[in-house]
């Protein structure tokens, strides 16, 4: 009796969370949390090409200690396995609903060139308050 089949094998995969959907006062400023867990060891990067995104605030280990890019993206951070990560994302809202997104991207310690897990995206959507 032979059995034939494809064996494959599970990646694992980063908790990558984000704050609730927001309301929010046109011309109110808000701090929106994500955070992330690693699954493994190796480097993560968090961006957002959305435009109200003009820094993240990166707190390893979500101390309340943040350091700060001006930018949508920000540079690759070494992790370990189990270790948290929150961004916060500093945002002026203008008045119109929209949907801010940020992904996270982590490489493997030890992975060949190249290889990455996917991409993992979370989307908060923000709106105008009732």
């Amino acid at each position: 009796h032979s059995v034939t089949g494809v064996q494959t094998c599970a990646l694992p995969i980063s908790l990558w969370r984000g704050p609730d959907n927001q309301h929010l006062e046109t011309g109110s400023t808000s701090v929106l949390r994500f955070e992330y867990r690693a699954s493994l060891s190796g480097q993560v990067q968090f961006a957002s090409a959305h435009p109200a995104v003009r820094s993240l605030l990166m707190d390893r280990h979500c101390s309340g200690n943040s350091e700060q890019w001006q930018s949508g993206k920000s540079p690759a951070w070494t992790v370990t396995a189990g270790e948290r990560v929150c961004v916060r994302v500093p945002i002026l809202f203008q008045g119109k609903g929209t949907a801010i997104s940020v992904t996270a991207t982590t490489v493997a310690a030890g992975a060949p060139d190249g290889f990455s897990l996917p991409p993992q995206t979370v989307t908060v959507k923000i709106l105008p308050a009732p």
